[in-house]
């Protein structure tokens, strides 16, 4: 698919190809076991609407820093997990790294550090997305 990172003025800035994890396989594997991805590629985690809490996610087997995105159900930035090192120590092993601040519907996964670099703002980046063939 691809994804468009939209601004505070509803103008896109910045389009990605996504691969889209909706079903509970796809989730759990996400970007597990990847030596590298493009700076324009990344992952969305679409949730039902009966899913929708703070999720927090898990770096197992994930060999890349990764900015973990958490958005609302309408599509807002609620906060970041910025470069989310592979195996990151924290208070359960394997690396889970810093959950949603509220609710989210949708988390979306890019390069480590890239959130800063492209301007991403919490309470204000949105996101609007589709599936490509």
């Amino acid at each position: 698919g691809e994804l468009e990172f939209i601004n505070e003025n509803g103008e896109p800035f910045k389009k990605i190809n996504i691969e889209i994890a909706e079903t509970i396989n796809e989730r759990a594997r996400g970007l597990m076991d990847r030596s590298e991805m493009a700076d324009d590629n990344g992952m969305i985690f679409i949730f039902g609407d009966d899913e929708v809490r703070p999720h927090t996610f898990y770096m197992k087997n994930t060999r890349i820093p990764l900015d973990i995105m958490y958005f609302s159900k309408d599509s807002v930035l609620i906060n970041i997990a910025r470069n989310a090192q592979p195996g990151a120590d924290s208070e359960m092993s394997g690396g889970t790294v810093a959950g949603a601040a509220g609710d989210s519907k949708f988390v979306v996964e890019i390069n480590g550090g890239l959130a800063d670099k492209l301007g991403m703002k919490e309470g204000v980046t949105k996101i609007r997305w589709k599936k490509t063939n």
